[in-house]
């Protein structure tokens, strides 16, 4: 007879993936998740709960929730009172039962059909009229009573009906119905701020609810307010044993063991169907299940790039005027498509014909790639125009932090360090506020339970304090701005005089965090500007030496404070003459980087005798499309008043698409594409752009499936990659090699053609690696200390171990040959450092992104909104579905910085424009909810479809 396990059986419903992977019985490490459930299920199942005061039971959860899974002493202290609070809660409604004990931590097997099923049960009690046998789930209920889906129906889960066969078999001499339940120890509707009430002081919920108790509603609508809102605080109060909070129990007749049987003779292998539930995000196997492996045959070849420069410019008269400036502040309101880089460059050419050197000119872009294509540019009219004794490497062309860092990176000493000082990493930054968090022992307005939460309107502890931090560097706060700029307009009800002690409480803070960077010769990319600002006022001397007599900014729409106070100071030196800043109000859209569109707004207050120089003409796009952007442009306040003159032929009217439901809109999209692939579009000329990542994801499944080659080009973090990932797992297998899994996981993404080896065969050659790897480090390990092979010492070799093992996979991933690449620059001295290091980066869920190649591929591109800024295309299919509007409407800054967003991705559009949105009319909570962009859009043929 075969023996299965019931969490095999669980996966096997669940994903037959993970319960395949999961027959291996390879080790992983142990999560703080696990850690905490084995916590609460050791008091439950193994001490008299009943008779512990409070301060044993704290005592015991404290003993035994160990320190290593916690970023801080807070997070630890708050883990061990929300567990003390769970249990106590149970606890207490478990001693008004007053039931008998009849047996704990059961461990046995059911037998159905030719199966024995091995399962366990925490705890069993008497209660009078049944017998209840439990299992302690430290979640809320998953199950309901009213479930829509028959999944999650209490009377069709197989773990229930197994526990209650276990217990008629165990306790049938009892001669009293056998009922099996799941405690959950949470509360179903537990409410974040309540529950965080009930942590700091419960009798304020007590007397909140017993008002709530007194009041007479006098309408349905205001009772059912008041019935939700005591339904929140008793949840979190008590434990509830009423059916379908607390508890969930199965006392059915539903005989499932024919599912149990089907379930326990599926056939499983690596190609075994993959679950898309919600935990998958926290699935040990999500490395292994996410990956894809990619064919090279796959028809996404590499196109050919245009040359950025081509030949004479026939120049508007506004760029004539644009390029003969020699002297003054000039704002050049530039629209998009209207040709600014060729047009700075073209200046900077006539700089150098007048006579100017390279070391007269500092031109400044926002992106190294930026920088690269303006040399390239400048090399190319150098050649042009036979312009002798220029050389690239002498160009002045900076990004405002590589300038920054140019000029630091000779005058360190100046500032206090004690040598040059680095860049710091994320991991850096985490470790310095950790070590802050240690000595500021409790703040109350952090959260220090999820100390690295970071969603739009939740952030962690860390989290929360770099944002103040650079916020602060961004915008050049002191404690009083910061208030009335961030502070006030947080969710909150504090008092000025609290406002006023968080503020000073942040600058200590921000003082320390500054001091322990400089401490350890770092700095960040803020500093960079801010350094600089620091040596020219306090050597006023270098405003000579690092000055220029021209200065021309590109993208000045994306600038925040402190550039804006270094280009004050440059401006101050002897020998300048002119500021030309380049950019579009319309296009400012990186508000989340701290940068603000009022710089180019107000640049003619914050400098003298300001003149203006508009670029209108657009040779992108055709008349239609700059007329629908036109008009979306000019709805908002906050704008310098101009309109994109387009100088192409007239083209089709941009058309606005409505659908009832998503699924019609995204097969419409698929179709559109096939179309316009059939009339002879190159794919890499046809873009889907849309707002979130996550939309060009389900789309590029469609395409997939339809063999469409396509092509992901928005930012990707370095950690959202599985190769990375892989990299990552390996080292914690470095570390311990008891968790081999990870050394699994690494074999059969460095080479799929292991997934088709049989199940034992794969076993022992994972097993023969483990042994080659050990006795490798080993034999360096036996190595005296001080012996060096080849110049080499032992812990080289030991990394260099490393580094050979993960070539296979680097080899075929650009994201991964960019990461280690930039784990390489950093020296550590021992194997166990670079090991660290690595866990690190996951630890502090490292949000550090890769910067992706220029190269264009024969492939349909999706891409983000944000990522499509200074790219175009012959045709966009731009979906607005998940642009933000009815949330933000109230906030003006907001509401305006996404219609520019919106504005940014239509004019990304040079022949045909395709704007698609749905009403979400199959989903009865959000019937008729759609973007309100959708009805400010103007000059658009409108379709329903």
């Amino acid at each position: 007879m075969e023996n299965i396990k019931l969490y095999q059986l669980k996966n096997i419903k669940q994903c037959p993936f993970k319960a395949y992977i999961s027959q291996f019985d390879f080790k992983t490490l142990v999560n703080k998740s696990a850690m905490i459930r084995k916590v609460y299920k050791n008091v439950l199942c193994n001490y008299n709960f009943i008779k512990l005061s409070q301060s044993q039971l704290k005592d015991i959860i404290s003993e035994q929730l160990e320190d290593k899974y916690f970023l801080t002493n807070q997070e630890k202290e708050i883990e061990m009172l929300t567990i003390l609070n769970n249990l106590t809660r149970y606890i207490e409604y478990e001693k008004t039962l007053n039931r008998k004990l009849l047996a704990r931590n059961i461990y046995n097997n059911i037998q159905i059909g030719d199966k024995n099923i091995e399962l366990n049960a925490d705890i069993v009690f008497d209660n009078g009229n049944n017998i209840e046998i439990i299992k302690y789930k430290t979640s809320s209920t998953k199950l309901s009573y009213k479930a829509r889906t028959e999944k999650n129906l209490p009377y069709n889960d197989i773990e229930l009906y197994l526990l209650r066969n276990l217990g008629e078999k165990l306790f049938s001499q009892y001669n009293k119905p056998i009922v099996a339940s799941y405690y959950h120890l949470k509360g179903k509707s537990e409410d974040k701020n309540t529950y965080e009430q009930f942590l700091n002081d419960k009798s304020v919920l007590i007397s909140k609810l017993n008002e709530l108790n007194s009041i007479v509603p006098n309408d349905k609508k205001e009772k059912k307010s008041i019935d939700k809102q005591i339904k929140t605080i008793k949840d979190v109060l008590y434990f509830d044993n009423t059916q379908g909070n607390n508890i969930i129990s199965f006392d059915y007749d539903n005989d499932l063991s024919d599912e149990i049987i089907e379930l326990s003779n599926t056939k499983l292998n690596f190609n075994s169907e993959k679950c898309q539930s919600s935990d998958c995000e926290f699935c040990n196997y999500g490395t292994l299940c996410n990956h894809k492996y990619i064919d090279k045959s796959d028809g996404v070849e590499e196109v050919e790039s245009l040359k950025k420069c081509n030949g004479e410019v026939k120049l508007t008269e506004a760029q004539k005027q644009v390029v003969g400036i020699e002297e003054g502040n000039y704002r050049v309101n530039s629209v998009a498509g209207s040709g600014k880089s060729t047009t700075m460059v073209l200046r900077a050419i006539e700089l150098f014909k007048k006579g100017y050197k390279p070391n007269d000119i500092l031109m400044i872009t926002f992106t190294n790639k930026g920088c690269e294509e303006l040399k390239e540019k400048i090399t190319y009219w150098l050649s042009y125009y036979d312009i002798k004794g220029i050389y690239p490497r002498n160009l002045n062309i900076f990004t405002f932090n590589s300038f920054g860092e140019s000029v630091i990176s000779k005058e360190w000493g100046k500032l206090g360090f004690t040598e040059k000082p680095q860049l710091a990493t994320m991991m850096d930054i985490n470790d310095i506020i950790k070590e802050l968090l240690k000595e500021y022992n409790k703040i109350e307005w952090l959260n220090y339970k999820n100390p690295l939460l970071n969603y739009p309107n939740a952030k962690g502890a860390f989290k929360q304090l770099l944002i103040y931090f650079n916020l602060i560097k961004s915008f050049n706060y002191n404690a009083v701005s910061l208030i009335e700029n961030v502070l006030i307009k947080e969710k909150g009800n504090l008092s000025i005089k609290e406002l006023k002690e968080k503020s000073f409480l942040i600058f200590d803070l921000y003082d320390k965090f500054n001091e322990k960077l400089q401490e350890k010769n770092l700095l960040q990319y803020q500093d960079q500007v801010l350094y600089l600002i620091e040596l020219l006022e306090e050597y006023p001397e270098l405003k000579n030496m690092y000055g220029y007599k021209h200065i021309i900014v590109d993208e000045y729409q994306d600038t925040d404070s402190t550039q804006v106070d270094l280009l004050h100071l440059l401006s101050k030196c002897d020998r300048f003459k002119s500021l030309m800043v380049v950019g579009d109000n319309s296009q400012a859209i990186y508000s989340f980087r701290n940068t603000t569109p009022k710089n180019i707004l107000k640049f003619d207050r914050e400098f003298k005798n300001v003149k203006d120089i508009f670029l209108l003409n657009n040779f992108r796009s055709t008349p239609q499309i700059c007329n629908v952007a036109n008009k979306l442009d000019k709805l908002n306040s906050q704008r310098i008043d101009k309109e994109i003159i387009s100088k192409k032929e007239n083209g089709q009217i941009p058309q606005l698409l409505e659908f009832k439901i998503i699924n019609n809109e995204n097969k419409y999209i698929v179709n559109l594409i096939q179309e316009k692939i059939r009339e002879g579009m190159s794919k890499h000329e046809i873009c889907y752009i849309a707002r979130t990542k996550k939309e060009l994801l389900e789309l590029q499944k469609l395409l997939n499936e339809k063999g469409i080659p396509n092509m992901v080009e928005a930012s990707e973090l370095y950690l959202d990659n599985t190769n990375v990932q892989c990299i990552i797992n390996l080292a914690n297998f470095f570390r311990n090699m008891e968790q081999d899994y990870y050394l699994m996981e690494y074999l059969l993404i460095a080479d799929n053609r292991l997934l088709e080896i049989d199940k034992e065969s794969f076993k022992e050659i994972v097993q023969t690696i483990k042994n080659e790897i050990m006795e490798e480090v080993q034999e360096i390990n036996n190595k005296v200390d001080d012996e060096s092979i080849e110049g080499v010492n032992k812990e080289e070799l030991k990394i260099n171990c490393f580094y050979k093992r993960i070539q296979s996979i680097i080899d075929k991933d650009e994201v991964a040959k960019s990461f280690i690449e930039n784990i390489q620059n950093r020296k550590f001295y021992t194997f166990n450092e670079l090991l660290s290091y690595l866990y690190k980066i996951a630890l502090y869920n490292d949000d550090t992104s890769i910067k992706k190649d220029d190269k264009k591929y024969n492939a349909v591109i999706l891409t983000t909104a944000h990522s499509s800024k200074g790219k175009e295309w012959s045709v966009v299919i731009n979906s607005i579905n998940k642009y933000k509007y009815e949330d933000i409407k109230n906030d003006l800054d907001l509401l305006e910085e996404e219609r520019r967003l919106l504005f940014v991705s239509l004019t990304r559009a040079k022949d045909e424009l395709y704007i698609t949105y749905n009403t979400n009319q199959n989903k009865a909570r959000n019937k008729g909810k759609y973007c309100l962009f959708a009805d400010e859009l103007q000059d658009v043929q409108k379709i329903e479809e």
